[in-house]
């Protein structure tokens, strides 16, 4: 069989720790004929893995806009398409802006769609969330009409996302950990912290908004006054002018790996307990 594997639309974040680790699963197999259209963030975390076999890699970014997301005729997408006549496609995360002429399964994380409730979503002014609002509609309508399948991580998102979209079947595959740490010997131990003597509080992620990053100096405040003898530090895969309104203390307390691959950082902390 034939499966399309398509990472065009990915960015940053948390969708490319998951992609990384499928793609690198996918690419020991030999069970069916994988082919792949990585976006180019996610070309920089697997370069070591696509150094070879060029037939089955493609590298193309998806620009997103309003035409693809209510039509989903994505030209470069549909070449590819027909260079390769899958017998499936499987987009790791939607929306995808494409409607391919062909079975589509999509990955669905847009927690923001289904958790109205989600203090994130209550305190946006106005005007966010009225942008929101917009790119719901849009999105939706990609994920109902673009593929026979949508699938989650997590059963609870499953049974809001059915709620949303009752006429699409939905399916939960949990997530796991990174294969790269059952791999010592492929480790890159090139990235050194300082050594340190207490707890490190690690976060890999994009400066997204509803990760309330901005809350960390209080946390900083707070844990320094209620417990002085706990030794701790932040550590993030961010740009240090991320989080705003850093006074000196807090600096004191925060490392950053500004683009850090997550897996050297995770391996960076490892290496040091």
């Amino acid at each position: 069989m034939k499966i399309l594997i398509n990472c065009s639309t990915l960015k940053k974040g948390g969708v490319l720790q998951v992609a990384h680790s499928f793609v690198s699963e996918l690419l020991q197999r030999s069970d069916h004929d994988y082919y792949f259209i990585f976006s180019s963030a996610l070309k920089k975390d697997l370069q070591t893995c696509i150094t070879e076999d060029f037939g089955r890699f493609f590298i193309y970014d998806v620009k997103p806009s309003v035409f693809l997301s209510l039509t989903g005729h994505e030209k470069k997408l549909n070449v590819i398409l027909s260079e390769i006549t899958p017998d499936i496609i499987f987009s790791m995360f939607g929306p995808t802006y494409w409607n391919p002429k062909c079975l589509h399964l999509c990955g669905y994380a847009k927690a923001s769609y289904f958790y109205p409730d989600s203090p994130y979503i209550q305190n946006m002014p106005l005007s966010s969330k009225f942008r929101l609002f917009i790119l719901k509609k849009l999105h939706l309508y990609d994920f109902k009409h673009f593929n026979q399948g949508l699938v989650t991580e997590t059963t609870d998102a499953s049974y809001r996302l059915q709620h949303l979209l009752p006429e699409k079947k939905v399916f939960t595959v949990s997530n796991t950990y990174n294969q790269v740490f059952d791999n010592p010997d492929t480790w890159d131990t090139s990235l050194r912290l300082p050594v340190f003597e207490g707890i490190t509080l690690l976060s890999i992620t994009a400066n997204y908004k509803h990760k309330n990053l901005s809350v960390v100096p209080d946390v900083i405040d707070y844990l320094t006054e209620k417990y002085p003898a706990f030794k701790f530090r932040f550590v993030f895969t961010l740009n240090e002018g991320d989080i705003k309104h850093l006074d000196a203390k807090s600096r004191n307390y925060i490392s950053f790996l500004a683009g850090c691959q997550f897996t050297n950082a995770h391996t960076c902390i490892h290496n040091q307990i």
